[in-house]
Protein backbone atom coordinates (compact mmCIF):
# COMPACT_ATOMS: atom_id res chain seq x y z
CA UNK A 1 0.00 0.00 0.00
CA UNK A 2 1.47 3.42 -0.95
CA UNK A 3 2.69 6.15 1.81
CA UNK A 4 0.01 8.69 0.68
CA UNK A 5 -2.70 6.41 1.43
CA UNK A 6 -2.69 6.18 5.22
CA UNK A 7 -1.41 9.78 5.40
CA UNK A 8 -4.32 10.86 4.25
CA UNK A 9 -6.46 8.62 7.07
CA UNK A 10 -7.99 11.14 9.69
CA UNK A 11 -7.32 8.30 12.40
CA UNK A 12 -4.87 5.38 13.18
CA UNK A 13 -4.64 3.30 16.17
CA UNK A 14 -2.73 0.86 16.76
CA UNK A 15 -3.81 -2.95 17.91
CA UNK A 16 -1.17 -4.02 19.89
CA UNK A 17 -0.94 -7.50 21.11
CA UNK A 18 1.26 -9.45 23.16
CA UNK A 19 3.70 -12.09 21.38
CA UNK A 20 2.26 -15.00 23.42
CA UNK A 21 -1.27 -14.21 22.60
CA UNK A 22 -0.66 -14.10 18.96
CA UNK A 23 0.83 -17.58 19.56
CA UNK A 24 -2.37 -18.78 21.26
CA UNK A 25 -4.42 -17.99 18.68
CA UNK A 26 -2.39 -19.57 16.15
CA UNK A 27 -2.34 -22.54 17.91
CA UNK A 28 -6.29 -22.32 18.25
CA UNK A 29 -5.83 -21.56 14.46
CA UNK A 30 -8.23 -18.89 14.13
CA UNK A 31 -5.42 -17.49 11.94
CA UNK A 32 -4.23 -20.36 9.78
CA UNK A 33 -4.80 -23.56 9.03
CA UNK A 34 -3.02 -26.54 10.36
CA UNK A 35 -0.76 -26.85 7.36
CA UNK A 36 -0.49 -23.45 6.65
CA UNK A 37 0.39 -22.90 10.62
CA UNK A 38 3.15 -25.48 10.28
CA UNK A 39 4.90 -22.69 7.55
CA UNK A 40 3.78 -19.93 9.28
CA UNK A 41 5.77 -20.78 12.52
CA UNK A 42 9.06 -21.56 10.61
CA UNK A 43 8.96 -18.79 8.30
CA UNK A 44 7.03 -15.31 9.20
CA UNK A 45 6.09 -16.12 12.27
CA UNK A 46 9.29 -16.81 14.14
CA UNK A 47 9.37 -14.84 17.56
CA UNK A 48 12.03 -12.31 16.52
CA UNK A 49 10.21 -11.65 13.78
CA UNK A 50 7.24 -10.21 15.57
CA UNK A 51 9.14 -8.37 18.08
CA UNK A 52 10.53 -6.32 15.37
CA UNK A 53 7.07 -5.61 13.78
CA UNK A 54 5.90 -4.99 16.97
CA UNK A 55 8.47 -2.16 17.53
CA UNK A 56 8.12 -1.24 13.63
CA UNK A 57 4.21 -0.91 14.52
CA UNK A 58 4.92 0.73 17.56
CA UNK A 59 7.49 3.53 16.09
CA UNK A 60 5.70 4.61 13.14
CA UNK A 61 2.68 5.49 14.93
CA UNK A 62 5.06 7.39 17.77
CA UNK A 63 6.55 9.26 14.42
CA UNK A 64 2.86 9.73 13.25
CA UNK A 65 2.11 11.28 16.44
CA UNK A 66 5.65 13.61 17.08
CA UNK A 67 4.73 15.15 13.51
CA UNK A 68 1.57 16.24 15.04
CA UNK A 69 3.31 17.54 17.84
CA UNK A 70 5.35 19.89 15.96
CA UNK A 71 2.38 20.90 13.19
CA UNK A 72 0.73 22.09 15.98
CA UNK A 73 3.71 23.64 17.91
CA UNK A 74 3.50 21.97 21.06
CA UNK A 75 5.62 22.77 24.33
CA UNK A 76 6.22 18.67 24.72
CA UNK A 77 9.36 16.96 23.69
CA UNK A 78 8.76 13.49 23.46
CA UNK A 79 10.58 12.79 21.01
CA UNK A 80 14.73 12.83 21.52
CA UNK A 81 16.26 15.46 19.21
CA UNK A 82 20.47 15.36 19.39
CA UNK A 83 22.61 18.02 17.94
CA UNK A 84 26.09 17.39 17.78
CA UNK A 85 28.50 20.24 17.65
CA UNK A 86 31.48 19.27 15.08
CA UNK A 87 34.38 20.62 14.92
CA UNK A 88 37.45 20.30 12.35
CA UNK A 89 38.86 17.95 14.39
CA UNK A 90 39.29 14.24 13.94
CA UNK A 91 37.33 13.95 17.18
CA UNK A 92 34.10 15.02 15.49
CA UNK A 93 33.42 11.61 14.05
CA UNK A 94 33.64 9.88 16.86
CA UNK A 95 30.93 12.06 18.08
CA UNK A 96 28.79 11.58 15.29
CA UNK A 97 28.96 7.70 16.16
CA UNK A 98 28.11 8.23 19.75
CA UNK A 99 25.20 10.01 18.76
CA UNK A 100 24.15 7.33 16.36
CA UNK A 101 24.62 4.84 19.05
CA UNK A 102 22.36 6.87 21.24
CA UNK A 103 19.77 7.27 18.45
CA UNK A 104 19.60 3.00 18.23
CA UNK A 105 17.79 3.35 22.08
CA UNK A 106 15.80 6.83 21.73
CA UNK A 107 15.09 6.71 18.13
CA UNK A 108 16.34 10.08 18.22
CA UNK A 109 16.44 12.37 15.08
CA UNK A 110 20.61 13.37 14.52
CA UNK A 111 21.64 17.14 13.62
CA UNK A 112 25.22 17.63 12.98
CA UNK A 113 26.51 21.44 12.54
CA UNK A 114 30.33 22.39 12.04
CA UNK A 115 30.85 26.29 12.30
CA UNK A 116 33.95 27.61 10.68
CA UNK A 117 35.85 30.41 9.70
CA UNK A 118 36.27 30.27 5.74
CA UNK A 119 39.68 30.60 6.26
CA UNK A 120 40.42 27.51 8.64
CA UNK A 121 38.08 25.42 6.14
CA UNK A 122 39.17 21.54 5.47
CA UNK A 123 36.96 20.83 2.11
CA UNK A 124 38.15 16.61 2.88
CA UNK A 125 36.91 16.52 6.38
CA UNK A 126 33.73 18.91 6.00
CA UNK A 127 33.06 16.17 3.29
CA UNK A 128 33.79 13.41 5.81
CA UNK A 129 31.61 14.81 8.21
CA UNK A 130 28.79 15.24 5.38
CA UNK A 131 29.43 11.52 4.79
CA UNK A 132 28.94 10.36 8.14
CA UNK A 133 25.87 12.00 9.00
CA UNK A 134 24.45 11.33 5.34
CA UNK A 135 24.83 7.24 6.60
CA UNK A 136 22.86 7.49 9.54
CA UNK A 137 20.20 10.00 7.64
CA UNK A 138 21.12 12.96 9.98
CA UNK A 139 20.92 17.06 8.71
CA UNK A 140 24.38 18.33 8.46
CA UNK A 141 24.47 22.58 8.82
CA UNK A 142 27.64 24.35 7.84
CA UNK A 143 27.68 27.62 9.30
CA UNK A 144 31.00 29.69 7.63
CA UNK A 145 31.77 32.97 9.01
CA UNK A 146 29.30 33.36 11.67
CA UNK A 147 27.57 36.56 12.22
CA UNK A 148 26.81 35.76 16.17
CA UNK A 149 29.27 34.02 18.81
CA UNK A 150 29.25 30.39 18.22
CA UNK A 151 26.96 29.61 21.63
CA UNK A 152 24.42 31.95 20.06
CA UNK A 153 24.25 30.14 16.54
CA UNK A 154 24.18 26.90 18.84
CA UNK A 155 21.54 28.23 20.49
CA UNK A 156 19.72 29.26 17.53
CA UNK A 157 19.57 25.57 16.64
CA UNK A 158 18.51 24.49 19.59
CA UNK A 159 15.19 26.42 19.62
CA UNK A 160 14.19 25.87 16.31
CA UNK A 161 14.89 22.45 15.91
CA UNK A 162 13.47 21.48 19.31
CA UNK A 163 17.03 20.30 20.26
CA UNK A 164 16.97 17.51 23.77
CA UNK A 165 20.43 16.96 23.82
CA UNK A 166 23.42 18.79 22.69
CA UNK A 167 26.77 16.62 22.49
CA UNK A 168 30.37 17.90 22.39
CA UNK A 169 33.69 17.24 22.52
CA UNK A 170 36.00 18.00 25.33
CA UNK A 171 39.86 17.52 25.60
CA UNK A 172 42.09 19.02 28.30
CA UNK A 173 43.47 22.27 26.56
CA UNK A 174 45.15 25.55 26.92
CA UNK A 175 43.84 28.25 29.64
CA UNK A 176 42.56 30.45 26.50
CA UNK A 177 40.40 27.65 25.16
CA UNK A 178 39.10 26.30 28.09
CA UNK A 179 37.39 29.38 29.05
CA UNK A 180 36.67 29.32 24.80
CA UNK A 181 34.67 26.33 25.84
CA UNK A 182 33.38 26.42 28.94
CA UNK A 183 32.15 29.96 27.91
CA UNK A 184 30.03 28.21 25.03
CA UNK A 185 29.03 25.56 27.18
CA UNK A 186 27.66 27.44 30.15
CA UNK A 187 26.10 29.50 28.01
CA UNK A 188 24.06 27.16 25.79
CA UNK A 189 22.56 25.93 29.47
CA UNK A 190 22.02 29.41 30.56
CA UNK A 191 19.89 30.06 27.57
CA UNK A 192 18.01 27.03 26.68
CA UNK A 193 15.16 25.42 28.17
CA UNK A 194 15.44 21.59 29.18
CA UNK A 195 18.22 20.59 27.12
CA UNK A 196 21.06 18.03 27.92
CA UNK A 197 24.73 18.28 27.43
CA UNK A 198 26.61 15.46 26.80
CA UNK A 199 30.38 16.04 26.94
CA UNK A 200 32.70 12.83 25.69
CA UNK A 201 35.48 12.48 26.82
CA UNK A 202 39.37 12.26 25.42
CA UNK A 203 38.44 8.64 25.63
CA UNK A 204 35.52 8.26 24.34
CA UNK A 205 33.41 5.10 25.77
CA UNK A 206 30.26 3.90 23.36
CA UNK A 207 27.01 2.70 24.75
CA UNK A 208 27.48 -0.84 24.83
CA UNK A 209 26.05 -2.52 21.27
CA UNK A 210 22.62 -4.23 21.99
CA UNK A 211 23.14 -8.08 20.62
CA UNK A 212 20.24 -9.13 18.49
CA UNK A 213 18.55 -12.18 20.54
CA UNK A 214 15.47 -13.64 21.42
CA UNK A 215 16.38 -14.27 25.24
CA UNK A 216 15.14 -12.66 28.10
CA UNK A 217 16.30 -9.58 29.19
CA UNK A 218 18.69 -9.46 32.30
CA UNK A 219 19.21 -7.12 34.84
CA UNK A 220 21.06 -6.48 38.27
CA UNK A 221 18.44 -6.23 39.68
CA UNK A 222 15.72 -9.02 41.15
CA UNK A 223 13.70 -10.02 37.80
CA UNK A 224 9.75 -10.14 37.88
CA UNK A 225 9.74 -13.53 35.63
CA UNK A 226 8.60 -16.45 35.71
CA UNK A 227 12.28 -18.18 35.13
CA UNK A 228 11.14 -19.77 39.16
CA UNK A 229 8.36 -21.97 39.30
CA UNK A 230 6.88 -20.27 42.18
CA UNK A 231 7.31 -17.00 40.50
CA UNK A 232 3.55 -15.84 38.51
CA UNK A 233 3.76 -14.09 35.51
CA UNK A 234 2.99 -10.08 34.93
CA UNK A 235 0.74 -8.39 32.21
CA UNK A 236 0.15 -5.09 32.19
CA UNK A 237 -2.11 -2.81 30.11
CA UNK A 238 -0.91 0.37 29.53
CA UNK A 239 -2.78 3.67 27.87
CA UNK A 240 -2.21 7.00 27.57
CA UNK A 241 -5.15 8.23 29.96
CA UNK A 242 -8.17 7.46 31.88
CA UNK A 243 -10.93 6.50 29.42
CA UNK A 244 -8.68 4.52 26.81
CA UNK A 245 -10.24 0.67 27.72
CA UNK A 246 -7.85 -0.91 29.52
CA UNK A 247 -9.89 -2.05 31.87
CA UNK A 248 -12.54 -3.36 29.05
CA UNK A 249 -8.95 -5.00 27.45
CA UNK A 250 -7.98 -6.44 30.61
CA UNK A 251 -11.96 -7.85 31.19
CA UNK A 252 -12.13 -9.34 27.89
CA UNK A 253 -9.37 -11.75 28.26
CA UNK A 254 -10.49 -12.56 31.37
CA UNK A 255 -14.04 -13.32 30.20
CA UNK A 256 -12.23 -15.58 27.38
CA UNK A 257 -10.37 -17.23 29.77
CA UNK A 258 -13.02 -18.29 31.88
CA UNK A 259 -15.32 -19.67 28.36
CA UNK A 260 -12.05 -21.73 28.66
CA UNK A 261 -12.42 -23.05 31.89
CA UNK A 262 -9.58 -21.46 33.14
CA UNK A 263 -9.23 -20.75 37.15
CA UNK A 264 -9.76 -17.02 36.83
CA UNK A 265 -10.50 -14.22 39.47
CA UNK A 266 -11.38 -10.77 39.22
CA UNK A 267 -9.42 -9.43 42.49
CA UNK A 268 -10.48 -5.98 42.04
CA UNK A 269 -11.94 -3.79 39.70
CA UNK A 270 -12.31 -0.14 39.18
CA UNK A 271 -15.62 0.16 36.55
CA UNK A 272 -16.63 4.25 37.49
CA UNK A 273 -19.70 3.59 36.75
CA UNK A 274 -19.15 2.61 33.33
CA UNK A 275 -22.24 0.47 32.15
CA UNK A 276 -19.97 -1.62 29.42
CA UNK A 277 -17.29 -2.13 32.06
CA UNK A 278 -19.56 -3.71 34.40
CA UNK A 279 -21.62 -6.20 31.70
CA UNK A 280 -17.94 -7.13 30.96
CA UNK A 281 -17.93 -8.77 34.77
CA UNK A 282 -20.98 -9.94 34.89
CA UNK A 283 -21.00 -14.14 35.22
CA UNK A 284 -16.79 -13.72 36.04
CA UNK A 285 -16.03 -15.02 40.00
CA UNK A 286 -15.30 -11.77 41.90
CA UNK A 287 -13.03 -11.80 45.03
CA UNK A 288 -15.01 -9.55 48.00
CA UNK A 289 -13.36 -6.57 49.01
CA UNK A 290 -11.90 -6.30 52.34
CA UNK A 291 -13.14 -3.70 55.13
CA UNK A 292 -10.86 -1.67 56.78
CA UNK A 293 -11.72 0.92 59.46
CA UNK A 294 -10.14 4.59 58.78
CA UNK A 295 -10.83 7.40 60.97
CA UNK A 296 -14.05 6.05 62.19
CA UNK A 297 -15.21 4.56 58.25
CA UNK A 298 -14.95 1.12 56.92
CA UNK A 299 -13.48 1.54 53.40
CA UNK A 300 -13.32 -1.11 50.66
CA UNK A 301 -9.36 -2.36 49.77
CA UNK A 302 -8.23 -5.59 47.69
CA UNK A 303 -7.99 -8.65 50.21
CA UNK A 304 -4.51 -9.53 49.77
CA UNK A 305 -5.07 -12.12 52.14
CA UNK A 306 -8.37 -13.80 50.85
CA UNK A 307 -6.12 -13.80 46.86
CA UNK A 308 -3.68 -15.58 48.08
CA UNK A 309 -5.68 -18.20 49.77
CA UNK A 310 -8.05 -18.75 46.80
CA UNK A 311 -5.13 -18.87 44.47
CA UNK A 312 -6.12 -18.76 41.00
CA UNK A 313 -4.41 -19.41 38.11
CA UNK A 314 -4.69 -15.93 37.16
CA UNK A 315 -5.87 -12.65 38.95
CA UNK A 316 -7.48 -9.18 37.72
CA UNK A 317 -5.86 -6.29 39.60
CA UNK A 318 -6.86 -3.07 38.25
CA UNK A 319 -5.11 0.36 38.89
CA UNK A 320 -1.79 -0.70 39.69
CA UNK A 321 -0.20 2.74 41.11
CA UNK A 322 -3.40 2.87 43.28
CA UNK A 323 -2.37 3.53 46.89
CA UNK A 324 -4.00 1.53 49.62
CA UNK A 325 -6.02 2.55 52.37
CA UNK A 326 -3.82 2.91 55.78
CA UNK A 327 -4.17 -0.20 57.51
CA UNK A 328 -3.84 -2.56 54.54
CA UNK A 329 -0.88 -4.97 54.59
CA UNK A 330 0.77 -2.76 51.57
CA UNK A 331 0.82 0.98 50.97
CA UNK A 332 0.72 0.57 47.42
CA UNK A 333 -0.97 -1.97 45.00
CA UNK A 334 1.73 -2.71 43.21
CA UNK A 335 3.04 -4.54 46.41
CA UNK A 336 0.31 -6.50 46.42
CA UNK A 337 1.10 -7.52 43.40
CA UNK A 338 4.84 -8.71 43.84
CA UNK A 339 2.78 -10.40 46.64
CA UNK A 340 0.48 -12.22 44.40
CA UNK A 341 3.57 -13.37 41.74
CA UNK A 342 5.85 -14.56 44.83
CA UNK A 343 2.60 -16.67 45.26
CA UNK A 344 2.76 -18.41 42.00
CA UNK A 345 -0.59 -16.43 40.93
CA UNK A 346 -0.41 -14.95 37.38
CA UNK A 347 -1.29 -11.01 37.35
CA UNK A 348 -2.94 -9.08 34.82
CA UNK A 349 -3.25 -5.51 35.74
CA UNK A 350 -3.26 -1.82 34.31
CA UNK A 351 -1.45 1.59 34.87
CA UNK A 352 -1.80 5.22 33.10
CA UNK A 353 1.71 6.05 31.38
CA UNK A 354 1.80 9.36 33.59
CA UNK A 355 1.73 6.84 36.42
CA UNK A 356 5.46 5.67 35.97
CA UNK A 357 8.19 6.88 38.53
CA UNK A 358 10.90 8.51 35.71
CA UNK A 359 8.01 9.99 33.57
CA UNK A 360 6.76 11.94 36.59
CA UNK A 361 8.54 14.81 35.69
CA UNK A 362 8.27 15.02 31.62
CA UNK A 363 4.39 14.98 32.30
CA UNK A 364 4.44 17.81 34.45
CA UNK A 365 6.37 19.79 32.13
CA UNK A 366 4.06 19.42 29.74
CA UNK A 367 0.77 19.54 31.41
CA UNK A 368 1.32 22.02 34.26
CA UNK A 369 -0.05 18.38 36.57
CA UNK A 370 1.78 16.82 39.26
CA UNK A 371 0.85 13.08 39.19
CA UNK A 372 0.86 11.73 43.00
CA UNK A 373 0.72 8.20 42.59
CA UNK A 374 3.39 6.23 40.37
CA UNK A 375 4.70 2.89 40.42
CA UNK A 376 8.59 2.32 40.14
CA UNK A 377 10.00 1.39 36.56
CA UNK A 378 11.16 -1.76 37.16
CA UNK A 379 7.97 -3.33 38.03
CA UNK A 380 6.94 -1.60 34.40
CA UNK A 381 10.61 -3.03 32.55
CA UNK A 382 10.36 -6.57 34.67
CA UNK A 383 6.64 -7.68 33.40
CA UNK A 384 6.35 -10.37 31.00
CA UNK A 385 3.86 -8.48 28.50
CA UNK A 386 3.29 -5.37 27.95
CA UNK A 387 0.23 -4.51 26.03
CA UNK A 388 -0.52 -0.94 24.68
CA UNK A 389 -4.07 0.26 24.55
CA UNK A 390 -4.10 2.75 21.99
CA UNK A 391 -6.74 5.60 21.26
CA UNK A 392 -6.70 8.71 19.25
CA UNK A 393 -6.74 12.05 21.45
CA UNK A 394 -9.82 13.05 19.70
CA UNK A 395 -11.70 9.76 20.00
CA UNK A 396 -10.82 9.69 23.97
CA UNK A 397 -12.35 13.44 24.20
CA UNK A 398 -15.51 12.75 22.50
CA UNK A 399 -16.35 9.38 25.20
CA UNK A 400 -15.00 12.26 27.68
CA UNK A 401 -17.99 14.31 26.31
CA UNK A 402 -20.53 11.84 26.16
CA UNK A 403 -20.31 10.67 30.50
CA UNK A 404 -17.93 7.15 29.76
CA UNK A 405 -15.42 8.38 31.51
CA UNK A 406 -16.57 10.99 33.79
CA UNK A 407 -19.41 11.57 35.48
CA UNK A 408 -21.35 14.85 34.26
CA UNK A 409 -20.11 17.66 36.63
CA UNK A 410 -16.49 16.42 36.08
CA UNK A 411 -16.80 16.61 32.33
CA UNK A 412 -16.18 20.31 31.54
CA UNK A 413 -13.17 20.56 34.29
CA UNK A 414 -11.46 17.02 32.82
CA UNK A 415 -11.62 18.54 29.08
CA UNK A 416 -10.44 21.56 30.24
CA UNK A 417 -7.59 20.38 32.06
CA UNK A 418 -5.64 17.14 32.14
CA UNK A 419 -7.61 16.01 29.29
CA UNK A 420 -6.84 19.15 26.69
CA UNK A 421 -6.13 18.03 23.31
CA UNK A 422 -2.50 19.16 23.31
CA UNK A 423 -1.97 17.16 26.87
CA UNK A 424 -3.45 13.79 24.73
CA UNK A 425 -1.16 14.07 22.09
CA UNK A 426 1.92 14.13 23.86
CA UNK A 427 0.88 11.47 26.29
CA UNK A 428 -0.37 9.24 23.48
CA UNK A 429 3.27 9.49 21.90
CA UNK A 430 4.84 8.96 25.57
CA UNK A 431 3.14 5.38 25.61
CA UNK A 432 3.78 4.58 22.23
CA UNK A 433 7.96 4.91 22.72
CA UNK A 434 7.81 3.77 26.09
CA UNK A 435 6.25 0.10 24.88
CA UNK A 436 8.00 0.42 21.95
CA UNK A 437 11.43 0.67 23.97
CA UNK A 438 10.26 -2.37 26.52
CA UNK A 439 9.92 -4.78 22.74
CA UNK A 440 13.84 -3.48 21.76
CA UNK A 441 14.67 -4.03 25.10
CA UNK A 442 13.54 -7.97 24.26
CA UNK A 443 15.12 -7.79 20.92
CA UNK A 444 18.70 -6.28 22.01
CA UNK A 445 19.36 -7.37 25.66
CA UNK A 446 23.01 -6.32 26.16
CA UNK A 447 26.17 -8.81 27.19
CA UNK A 448 26.97 -5.91 28.95
CA UNK A 449 25.91 -3.40 31.14
CA UNK A 450 26.28 0.15 30.63
CA UNK A 451 27.42 1.50 34.49
CA UNK A 452 25.65 4.85 34.73
CA UNK A 453 26.53 7.07 37.99
CA UNK A 454 24.70 9.88 39.14
CA UNK A 455 26.01 12.63 41.40
CA UNK A 456 23.12 14.66 43.76
CA UNK A 457 23.17 17.20 46.34
CA UNK A 458 19.63 17.81 48.25
CA UNK A 459 18.22 20.72 46.90
CA UNK A 460 14.94 21.80 44.77
CA UNK A 461 16.52 19.81 41.78
CA UNK A 462 17.09 16.41 43.14
CA UNK A 463 14.40 14.23 42.55
CA UNK A 464 14.16 15.36 39.44
CA UNK A 465 17.61 14.52 38.63
CA UNK A 466 17.14 11.07 39.93
CA UNK A 467 14.22 10.31 38.12
CA UNK A 468 16.03 11.68 34.61
CA UNK A 469 19.38 9.51 35.61
CA UNK A 470 17.45 6.65 36.21
CA UNK A 471 15.41 7.31 32.68
CA UNK A 472 18.74 7.31 30.74
CA UNK A 473 20.14 4.53 32.45
CA UNK A 474 16.82 2.53 31.82
CA UNK A 475 16.96 3.60 27.99
CA UNK A 476 20.87 2.46 28.08
CA UNK A 477 19.82 -0.64 29.99
CA UNK A 478 23.12 0.04 31.79
CA UNK A 479 23.53 -0.27 36.09
CA UNK A 480 22.22 2.54 37.77
CA UNK A 481 24.79 4.04 40.63
CA UNK A 482 23.38 7.42 42.70
CA UNK A 483 26.49 9.24 44.66
CA UNK A 484 25.74 11.82 47.81
CA UNK A 485 28.70 12.96 49.34
CA UNK A 486 28.54 14.75 52.93
CA UNK A 487 31.24 16.39 54.83
CA UNK A 488 31.23 14.67 58.46
CA UNK A 489 27.71 12.52 58.43
CA UNK A 490 27.95 12.59 62.37
CA UNK A 491 27.26 16.29 61.88
CA UNK A 492 23.97 15.81 59.93
CA UNK A 493 20.67 17.33 61.05
CA UNK A 494 17.61 14.90 61.69
CA UNK A 495 15.97 16.55 58.79
CA UNK A 496 18.80 15.80 56.45
CA UNK A 497 19.09 12.21 57.51
CA UNK A 498 15.13 12.14 56.86
CA UNK A 499 16.25 13.48 53.45
CA UNK A 500 18.64 10.88 52.33
CA UNK A 501 16.62 8.10 53.79
CA UNK A 502 13.88 8.92 51.35
CA UNK A 503 15.97 9.77 48.73
CA UNK A 504 17.30 5.96 49.08
CA UNK A 505 14.01 4.72 48.97
CA UNK A 506 13.47 6.19 45.61
CA UNK A 507 16.76 5.25 43.92
CA UNK A 508 16.04 1.83 45.04
CA UNK A 509 12.58 1.76 43.94
CA UNK A 510 14.21 3.27 40.10
CA UNK A 511 16.30 0.12 40.13
CA UNK A 512 19.59 2.11 41.63
CA UNK A 513 21.93 1.68 43.96
CA UNK A 514 22.73 4.53 46.59
CA UNK A 515 26.17 5.44 47.73
CA UNK A 516 26.80 7.91 50.68
CA UNK A 517 30.61 8.88 50.84
CA UNK A 518 31.90 10.65 53.32
CA UNK A 519 34.73 13.32 52.33
CA UNK A 520 35.39 16.68 52.90
CA UNK A 521 36.89 17.46 48.81
CA UNK A 522 33.23 16.57 46.77
CA UNK A 523 35.75 16.45 43.00
CA UNK A 524 37.86 14.39 44.79
CA UNK A 525 35.49 11.73 46.23
CA UNK A 526 33.64 11.40 42.33
CA UNK A 527 36.70 10.90 40.44
CA UNK A 528 37.48 8.20 43.16
CA UNK A 529 34.24 6.76 43.13
CA UNK A 530 34.39 6.75 39.24
CA UNK A 531 37.77 4.83 39.46
CA UNK A 532 36.07 2.26 41.66
CA UNK A 533 33.56 1.16 39.37
CA UNK A 534 34.84 2.17 36.10
CA UNK A 535 31.50 4.53 35.15
CA UNK A 536 30.65 5.04 31.12
CA UNK A 537 28.93 7.95 32.01
CA UNK A 538 28.48 10.15 34.74
CA UNK A 539 25.31 12.80 35.63
CA UNK A 540 25.47 15.88 36.74
CA UNK A 541 22.45 18.51 37.79
CA UNK A 542 22.63 22.05 35.87
CA UNK A 543 23.62 24.39 39.19
CA UNK A 544 20.51 27.28 39.62
CA UNK A 545 23.00 28.71 41.85
CA UNK A 546 24.48 32.66 40.87
CA UNK A 547 27.49 34.51 41.26
CA UNK A 548 30.06 32.86 43.26
CA UNK A 549 28.86 29.89 43.76
CA UNK A 550 27.75 29.80 40.16
CA UNK A 551 31.56 30.26 39.49
CA UNK A 552 32.51 26.96 41.92
CA UNK A 553 29.85 25.04 39.69
CA UNK A 554 31.73 25.79 36.64
CA UNK A 555 35.19 25.05 37.72
CA UNK A 556 34.01 21.85 39.57
CA UNK A 557 32.76 20.52 35.83
CA UNK A 558 35.91 21.34 34.62
CA UNK A 559 38.15 19.56 37.20
CA UNK A 560 36.01 16.61 36.65
CA UNK A 561 35.95 16.46 33.01
CA UNK A 562 40.04 17.41 33.35
CA UNK A 563 39.97 13.81 35.82
CA UNK A 564 38.10 11.75 34.04
CA UNK A 565 38.82 11.53 30.67
CA UNK A 566 37.04 7.90 30.12
CA UNK A 567 33.91 8.43 30.75
CA UNK A 568 31.18 11.04 29.09
CA UNK A 569 29.54 13.62 31.07
CA UNK A 570 26.14 14.09 30.93
CA UNK A 571 25.00 17.47 32.31
CA UNK A 572 21.08 17.39 32.36
CA UNK A 573 19.62 20.70 32.09
CA UNK A 574 17.10 23.25 34.11
CA UNK A 575 13.81 23.01 33.08
CA UNK A 576 12.09 25.73 35.39
CA UNK A 577 13.49 28.70 33.49
CA UNK A 578 11.98 30.48 31.01
CA UNK A 579 15.31 31.70 28.86
CA UNK A 580 12.87 33.44 26.00
CA UNK A 581 14.89 35.04 22.82
CA UNK A 582 18.75 34.68 22.75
Amino acid sequence: MPDWIINQVNEVIVVDMAIDELYKRLEEKKIYTETQLKHALKNFFKRNNLLILRDLALNYMAERVDTQVISENLKAKIRERILVAASLEEKSLKLIDHAKEIAKFTHASIDVVCIINSKDEKAKHINELREATRKIKGNFFLIKDPKESIANELIHLIKLNRITLLIMGYTKKSKFRDLLWGTIAFKILNNTHNIDILIVGSKETLPSLPIQSTESKTSSEEKITNEDINLGKLKIYIGMAPGVGKTYKMLQEAKNSHKEGKDILLGIIEPHGREATAKLMEGLPLLSPKLIKHQGKYLQEFDLEGAILRKPETIYVDELAHSNVPGAINNKRYQDVQYLLRAGINVSTTVNIQHIESLNDIVEQFSGIKVRETVPDWIISHANDIVLVDISPEALQERVKEGKVYTVDKIETALTHFFQKKNLIALRELSLREVAENVEHEIYPKEKLTKVLSVIDINEDTLRLIRKSARISHRLQGEFIVLHIVKDTSKLLEERKLSIIELEELIVELGGDFRLIEGKKTVEEIINTHKRIKADYVILGESRKKGVKKLFYKSTIKEILNNISDANIWIVGDYTKDTGPI
